[in-house]
């Protein structure tokens, strides 16, 4: 009697045919550089066939000797940087890719250590170990059955109803609010990662923490992981800027094809161009408000975007309500003026360093001589512009001793602006700071400290 290498289970050394599950019993691989089945691992794991295999691992199910049940195990498998003799176990790796080799195996490694940190969650796959042997990694995992998320969708139509697509968005987002707080940002969500368990009670699974980051580790060097449509332009440039708000991109533009059966444009090409169609366009029968919260996730600007799953699930639920994009970014204009006019006077106020005095000058409504810079991005139309002038004009008619230089900059332009002005140490008095980089925020100050001194609570009580 031995093991079927399919499904286990014990059959007559006789039969070349499990009586079982019906696959030809055969200690062969079926490619060369996979492992036989048959193989041992640290005198516990019975390696059995192949089920998967990619880019940088091969998944086989296997047969824990010492728990008798079935489980999973992931080799670490860079192709490009490796390969097996055939009827081997040990892996080779040339010298020259042996830096790249340990690199990764140390990324595969990692992956197991955050997946283990979740053992209990209804969606993220329980690890059970991860060792290295072989000259590789593995790690040994629950055995899921089902399909993947693309699977799922190609044998529906490409699109789901809007129940089922919501119950899976729900599942991966609670699964991405635990990792969020472990500081992990899973970088790599998109229907390939999501798994649909098969069985009498559904689970959804979300794969593949290689790509995942910690999110407070500014100086942890990763790969730039990119899947088009659904990665946001913050992960082209591999910048520091990638947080929970980057995960929540990727899930809505997952929502996006879930419920329309249209996969996004990449994101970069938004960027120059957006001609993404609201949900609720192409298909009249998802509410406005699901359709809201799907675009405020797909936001191009992180700014505009939800800053976390929570939030987004809430919209989505229905328990928040959702202004269209076009909406919120007319009502933060109108918003913006109205603080740039109160943070120029307060500003023009505290410069003045007569704080002794301020009643009577309130009183004779005068402000002491002041040069004030301010920039401010602008979309394509000259309508805020038009709106900034009249502030300013307004102002100096009332205070002529504080001059204003306004300086319009396009939006696509703005950070970059603002970044080489901080290397020259040469930033204007007030801008714009939402979304920017640390290099420019660590040499501005805070207009908060203005806006909680004495002179400012005057101006404004």
């Amino acid at each position: 009697m031995s093991r079927c290498y399919s499904c286990f289970k014990e059959v007559d050394d006789a039969f070349e045919i499990c009586p079982h599950c019906g696959n030809i019993r055969s200690s062969e691989a079926r490619e060369p550089i996979y492992l036989k089945p048959g193989t041992i691992l640290i005198d516990r794991y019975m390696i059995g066939d192949a089920i998967g295999s990619g880019g940088f691992g091969i998944i086989y199910t296997a047969w824990d000797m010492k728990l008798e049940t079935v489980v999973a195990v992931k080799e670490f498998f860079a192709s490009k940087l490796m390969t097996r003799a055939a009827g081997q176990s040990e892996v080779i790796v040339s010298k020259k890719a042996k830096d790249e080799f340990e690199y990764r195996k140390t990324r595969f490694l990692a992956e197991a250590r955050n997946m283990a940190k979740f053992g209990n969650h209804r969606s993220i796959p329980n690890v059970f170990e991860f060792f290295e042997t072989n000259g590789t990694g593995y790690i040994v995992m629950e055995l899921l059955k089902g399909e993947s998320l693309t699977e799922y969708l190609h044998s529906n139509g490409g699109k789901i109803d809007s129940g089922f697509a919501l119950f899976v968005t729900n599942e991966v987002g609670n699964a991405l609010m635990s990792l969020h707080e472990k500081g992990i940002i899973h970088r790599d969500v998109a229907p390939d990662n999501i798994f649909i368990c098969s069985g009498g009670d559904i689970k959804i699974k979300l794969l593949d923490l290689g790509a995942a980051k910690l999110a407070d580790s500014p100086n942890d060097v990763v790969d730039i992981i990119l899947k088009p449509g659904y990665s946001p332009v913050e992960q082209y440039d591999n910048t520091n800027s990638i947080g929970s708000w980057t995960d929540v991109y990727a899930l809505g533009a997952t929502l996006y094809v879930m419920l329309t059966g249209v996969k996004p444009d990449e994101s970069t090409n938004r960027k120059i161009n957006d001609t993404l169609i609201p949900p609720h366009e192409i298909d009249r029968s998802i509410p406005e408000n699901l359709s809201n919260a799907i675009m405020k996730a797909m936001a191009i600007d992180t700014h505009m975007r939800f800053k976390t799953v929570t939030e987004f699930l809430k919209a989505i639920n229905g328990e928040k309500k959702v202004m269209s994009l076009a909406k919120e970014r007319k009502l933060r204009k109108r918003r913006r003026f109205t603080g740039i006019l109160s943070a120029v006077l307060l500003i023009a106020i505290v410069g003045g360093l007569v704080f002794y005095s301020y009643e009577s000058k309130k009183k004779e409504e005068y402000l002491d001589p002041a040069a004030i810079t301010v920039w401010y991005s602008v979309e394509d139309d000259s309508t805020e512009e038009t709106a900034m002038e009249s502030i300013k004009n307004d102002f100096i008619e009332k205070y002529p001793g504080v001059s204003i230089e306004l300086t319009a900059i396009p939006a696509d332009e703005y950070e970059a602006k603002l970044v080489e002005a901080a290397q020259s140490n040469q930033l204007p008095t007030l801008f714009e700071s939402t979304g920017l980089p640390e290099e420019v925020l660590s040499k501005a100050s805070d207009v908060d400290e203005v806006l909680a001194s004495d002179v400012a609570n005057d101006v404004m009580y």
